[in-house]
């Protein structure tokens, strides 16, 4: 298992102790989805309007993984590699902890406690952004699968199954049959910058990891794989 993802299988396994719980086309062509949330739509946002639908939802709310991810994405006009921490705190849907210093990867994390849905089902109890100083470049959600305590996720490994029926393009980038499976998808929702998707999935004697990062930055991708 590579550092980084042996970090994260780590922290959640931690987490969980304390009762947290295409078709595929050979030249990758660009897919679009309609919308069939009301809370992203595709049209601009000013920032007031856009700061106002994250502060609707509450605590304990579950949420949606499209609606969390496009609450956290940089929008289109914005030029910094990275989030402020401080935007992250006004995602109050989230139990942010405080940040944290990792020194074997060289980064900020901060984990968070939310519900999150795929497709009406709760899949994910947890969350983590990943940065430096500044702001984050980093963020997803990972599970021990084999883990006591947590809730089982449903094991989506393509793109189109986790974003079901919401607006977004997508360009395949790499994918895996067999094996340890690391599917990278290019994705963009209306109005926000371009990000880099891994899916990944791993197992081993005593363990099955799955998890889902974003990238800001797609040099980021192998430098913190």
């Amino acid at each position: 298992m590579n550092p980084i993802n042996l970090l994260l299988l780590v922290c959640f396994l931690s987490y969980s102790k304390q009762g947290v719980s295409s078709e595929q086309n050979a030249e990758k062509v660009q897919s679009t989805f309609n919308i069939s949330t009301e809370y992203v739509k595709p049209v601009s946002y000013s920032n007031t309007e856009q700061s106002v639908r994250i502060k609707e939802h509450k605590a304990d709310d579950p949420i949606e993984l499209y609606d969390l991810i496009y609450m956290l994405l940089p929008g289109e006009g914005e030029t910094e590699a990275y989030v402020s921490w401080e935007r992250a705190e006004e995602v109050k849907i989230v139990k942010w902890k405080m940040k944290t210093f990792d020194e074997v990867v060289n980064l900020y994390n901060k984990e968070g406690e939310v519900n999150v849905k795929v497709n009406d089902d709760i899949s994910f109890n947890n969350f983590y952004l990943m940065g430096k100083e500044n702001g984050y470049f980093i963020f997803g959600t990972g599970h021990d699968i084999l883990g006591e305590g947590d809730i089982r996720p449903n094991i989506i490994v393509k793109i189109e199954e986790l974003f079901h029926g919401k607006e977004y393009t997508f360009k395949e980038i790499s994918i895996t049959e067999s094996g340890t499976l690391n599917n990278l998808y290019e994705v963009k929702f209306p109005n926000k910058k371009q990000v880099w998707m891994k899916i990944h999935l791993e197992a081993g004697k005593d363990y099955e990891y799955y998890s889902l990062n974003f990238y800001l930055n797609k040099n980021d991708i192998n430098k913190y794989d």
